[in-house]
This record gives structure tokens, sequence and C-alpha cells, in this order.
């Protein structure tokens, strides 16, 4: 397995993976452990095999490892996992980077994102701003809410439908639609150059 770790933004690590295989098997659980929809495994002590066995029972397969091509979770959530897991994988250990590394400051609010493929990185870094940038998140939520109702509401089903729980629903609204990554063609396109504009300018102040 091939990874490379790097702080690509102040408490912002990237780990960018060699294949989609092996960046979906390193980050299944700590992911599942975040959002997962599923009540026995959000937040939860559980082993690959629970979680495979419970995707497929609901969803009728388990196609995890081609389905995903990014991911993204707050330090908060590696510290919970870390601590919560009674067993780590050996990819799971790859993990503890932020330990080794000292890539950012362990006791400040950070952000973990992994991709395998250039094409997902600006969606996860949407996920990071939303979470480190308290007027990022305020502006976001600001456009979010002037989205009309019957296409918030097709939004929504959209990503339940897709495997999110509704707590991240803002959460990865903004990440599709401040990036290239929008399947929701409905939406007008001045909400879309909105979120898009905010996203850019927070890449720009951050770049500076």
């Amino acid at each position: 397995m091939n990874c490379q770790a790097s702080l690509i933004y102040p408490q912002i690590v990237h780990m960018k993976f060699d294949s989609q295989y092996f960046l979906a098997s390193t980050f299944m659980r700590i992911q599942e452990f975040y959002e997962s929809p599923f009540p026995n495994i959000r937040g939860k002590a559980f082993t690959v095999f629970d979680y495979m066995d419970t995707e497929a029972r609901n969803n009728g397969q388990f196609d995890y490892f081609t389905k995903w091509g990014g991911f993204n979770f707050p330090g908060e959530v590696l510290k919970k996992f870390l601590k919560t897991q009674k067993v780590l994988y050996y990819k799971n250990e790859a993990l503890k980077f932020v330990y080794i590394k000292c890539l950012v400051n362990w006791n400040e609010p950070f952000y973990v994102i992994g991709t395998y493929s250039s094409k997902d990185l600006d969606h996860e870094l949407a996920h990071a701003f939303y979470y480190l940038s308290k007027s990022y998140r305020q502006e976001m939520n600001s456009i979010i809410d002037s989205i009309p109702a019957k296409h918030s509401q097709k939004i929504c089903k959209w990503l339940q439908d897709m495997g999110y729980t509704n707590e991240v629903f803002k959460d990865e609204i903004q990440a599709y639609l401040s990036t290239e990554r929008n399947p929701f063609d409905y939406v007008s396109p001045k909400i879309i150059n909105k979120f898009k504009e905010n996203f850019l300018i927070m890449k720009d102040i951050l770049e500076e």
C-alpha cells in the first residue's frame, strides 16, 4: 500500500493513496464510525466483518471499495475511534501517522481527508473548511437555506439513498455544490456559483 500523508493547509491532513481499494479499505471503519446510517455501527465498536455484514444485509450487496473515492473526518472522531475500537487492523494503524509525524497540533481542531484521485480533493477539502471555519460554515449554511424547499427535499432524498445520515446533509450539500462533483442540475446556477465562490475564497485565504 502506497500512502503519502501531508499537511496541505493548516490543521488539514491529506492522505493520498495509489488505489481506490487501499483508500476505501483504510478509511472504511473510521468513516462509518463517524457517519454511518446504521445505529449498530455509528459511534460503536465494531469489526470489519460487522460492517460488511450490516451493509450487505441492508443494501443487498457490498460495493464499498468501488463506491467511494474520497473520505473525511474531524480529528475528534479519530481520537474517539482510537479509544473505542477493541482491535485496530493493519490498515487502520496507518491513521496513527498523526501521532508519529506530528503533522498537526493534536490539542487543536484538525481534519483528515483521503483521496486516490485528484478530482475528489476539492470535495473533501470543502468538508474540512466547513468543520474548521465557523465563518465559512455560517456562510454555506446561509446559501443552503436559500435553496427552494422542493429542491432541498430532492437533494436530501438523494443523499439518504446514497447512504448518508441526516446529521451530515448540510455538510454534504455544500461540498457537492461548491465543487465540480454536482449531481443536482436542478439547482439554479446563481446558487451554485455562490457555493463555488465561497469555496474558492476560502482556498485563496489559506494559500496566502
